[in-house]
């Protein structure tokens, strides 16, 4: 019998995991059976659950979906000149995508997590290890800024990082509901936001 590789695992989990975001985001996560998933990925229920234990695990996993995309995000941001500067290049990857279409069942599927957090606590310890590495990677910038002197010195770094994260947060919520909203004139209000708190 031909010996399974890592990398086919791995292509079978992003398989399945594909599907069941596809899933998700279009019935929600109650409505969405393990049949549905199966003939979304084109696999028995044998196959799919040969990788995940159940549907939760699927859930679980969808709150770390990206998180490798995110440090490497936040790395480039790093390198840029000001605090304010990096700021508009996490706004312009993490707060355009919204806006576009490809974003727009992942934005119903975030709000939805949200809403999973409160009833199941794996779900909710899988989604604070992204939010926790977007929070820490906000306050590094912020505290950055507060050396180089571009950030008001009397701020505090960890809740100015709180506050921008609720800024995108924000308007993940009002485009799920509201999907014309619209998310350029959003930004610009934003960066006149952390203008006024201190950024320069």
């Amino acid at each position: 019998m031909p010996k399974v590789t890592e990398e086919h695992v791995e292509a079978r989990r992003r398989q399945i995991l594909d599907a069941a975001l596809a899933c998700f985001s279009r019935n929600g996560f109650h409505q969405t059976t393990i049949n549905d998933i199966c003939e979304e990925a084109n696999l028995s229920a044998g196959a799919i659950y040969n990788y995940f234990e159940s549907k939760d695990s699927m859930i679980a996993e969808c709150c770390t979906h990206g998180q490798t995309e995110i440090g490497e995000v936040f790395d480039g941001a790093q390198m840029l000149g000001t605090a304010r500067e990096a700021i508009e290049k996490l706004a312009e990857v993490f707060i355009m995508g919204i806006a576009s279409p490809e974003e727009q069942s992942a934005t119903r599927l975030e709000v939805q997590l949200w809403s999973e957090t409160l009833r199941n606590p794996d779900v909710l310890q899988a989604a604070m290890g992204p939010r926790s590495q977007v929070l820490a990677g906000l306050q590094s910038i912020v505290e950055r800024g507060q050396r180089n002197g571009d950030v008001s010195g009397v701020a505090d770094a960890e809740y100015v990082a709180r506050v921008l994260m609720a800024l995108r947060d924000g308007l993940v919520l009002q485009q799920s509901m509201d999907p014309d909203t619209d998310v350029s004139r959003y930004v610009a209000a934003m960066k006149q936001v952390t203008a006024g708190a201190g950024f320069t």
